[in-house]
């Protein structure tokens, strides 16, 4: 009889000590009448089965556990989805994974109270037409990526591109050799710096003072960004590439240097692990 797999059904590995340890259950069910949501997350890649019928029984339990879980959530999954387009500002980022040898895409949206993710076959704008649709009139705060250019083209979105990003591309510029394109990453950065400053004075200035001063550091840094570009490409193109990513966004109700409500993309990367989602 395998009685004490009852009690420890998911054994874990300890961070600390690099042990398993189990994780008590009712003894009369693998799982509670109400499983809390953290039951319907897959499980560690090295739990321990005992025996192949053991290991057939609880995976088909948890598949089942699973799919409560997944009904439960339909009805709010739905009603945060049509929340979306109704947001001031939401931040997006995608990751992708495979299922069964396909490959799919987990898409994260990133609200002020809430995440939703969505898994789609496509990596393209489609998803961001499908989820938010055409008169989106928040603020999108995002990496990069072409899907998010041709969102913003196509229907005149207002975009925060990812300060984070900038800050890594520009400081990959102040270290490459040629002289030329060293002073334009080190221009560029303390105009970014100074930006920050006015943003770590927030709460000593009134609102108005605030959106003129940051109005003034995000124009600096647009000015810095095309002023006495080097022409001269590395092997990625490294400037002129900053500089057309700057001349692409330049209108103001296309992209915004900064925006207060807007967190870094990296908030959403961190949460766009693929083994997090249910």
């Amino acid at each position: 009889m395998l009685q004490p797999l009852a009690q420890t059904v998911c054994p874990q590995r300890s961070t600390s000590c690099r042990r398993f340890r189990g994780y008590p259950l009712p003894p009369s069910s693998f799982f509670p009448p109400h499983p809390p949501t953290s039951i319907a997350c897959p499980p560690p890649s090295d739990v321990v089965f005992r025996t192949r019928k053991t290991r057939r029984n609880t995976v088909d339990y948890l598949r089942k556990v699973v799919a409560k879980a997944s009904a439960a959530l339909d009805a709010p999954y739905a009603e945060l989805l049509g929340r979306l387009p109704l947001e001031q500002a939401i931040n997006v980022d995608e990751t992708g994974h495979k299922d069964n040898g396909g490959k799919f895409w987990t898409w994260v949206f990133r609200a002020e109270l809430y995440v939703l993710f969505k898994i789609d076959k496509t990596r393209g704008s489609k998803v961001l037409l499908d989820v938010l649709g055409e008169e989106f009139d928040g603020v999108l705060g995002c990496d990069y990526f072409s899907a998010y250019h041709k969102y913003m083209s196509d229907f005149n979105i207002t975009v925060q591109f990812c300060i984070a990003h900038l800050i890594r591309d520009i400081k990959f510029l102040t270290g490459l050799p040629d002289a030329e394109t060293c002073a334009y990453g080190q221009r560029l950065l303390a105009a970014v710096k100074a930006m920050f400053k006015v943003i770590h004075r927030r709460g000593e200035t009134d609102p108005a003072a605030f959106r003129r001063a940051l109005e003034q550091a995000r124009d600096r840094i647009l000015e810095e960004a095309l002023r006495d570009v080097p022409s001269r490409l590395d092997a990625n193109g490294s400037a002129p590439s900053e500089a057309r990513r700057f001349l692409r966004g330049a209108s103001p109700r296309r992209v915004r240097t900064s925006h207060p409500l807007v967190p870094s993309v990296g908030t959403v990367e961190e949460e766009s692990h693929p083994n997090d989602i249910v």
